[in-house]
């Protein structure tokens, strides 16, 4: 199967996901943006990945300072700095998902167009 990005009559087609995960664990070991292009490890992850049951561990800096229009663009208006779901195949609480964030890493989130919408650093 082939992906390929394209543009129809003024729309382009690039909002898709690349990589679905069940169940494991996520190292964020580099700084990571959500605000940078999907070639950019934030970018792919938060842009291209579905992810379920995941345990998250923030071992940089994790930033998430979108304006109201990225929002809208690419997370569905929400500007979050780390959301965790789950799926049906968990059975527990504990395998739902997990976040933890080492010591003295920040997750730095905002709504930077100063509208009254908010964000929120995690999210499950």
């Amino acid at each position: 199967m082939f992906l390929i990005l394209g543009t129809e009559g003024g729309q382009t087609f690039n909002k898709f996901k690349e990589l679905a995960i069940d169940n494991g664990t996520i190292n964020f070991d580099v700084a990571t943006d959500k605000n940078e292009g999907d070639t950019t490890p934030g970018g792919f992850f938060f842009k291209k990945v579905l992810g379920q049951r995941l345990k998250l561990n923030v071992n940089e800096n994790l930033t998430a300072r979108l304006s109201s229009a990225d929002a809208n663009e690419f997370y569905n208006g929400q500007v979050v700095g780390l959301e965790a779901n789950s799926s049906d195949k968990a059975v527990t609480n504990t395998e739902s998902s997990g976040k933890h964030c080492k010591l003295g890493k920040t997750v730095d989130v905002a709504r930077t167009d100063g509208t009254d919408k908010g964000w929120s650093r995690s999210f499950r």
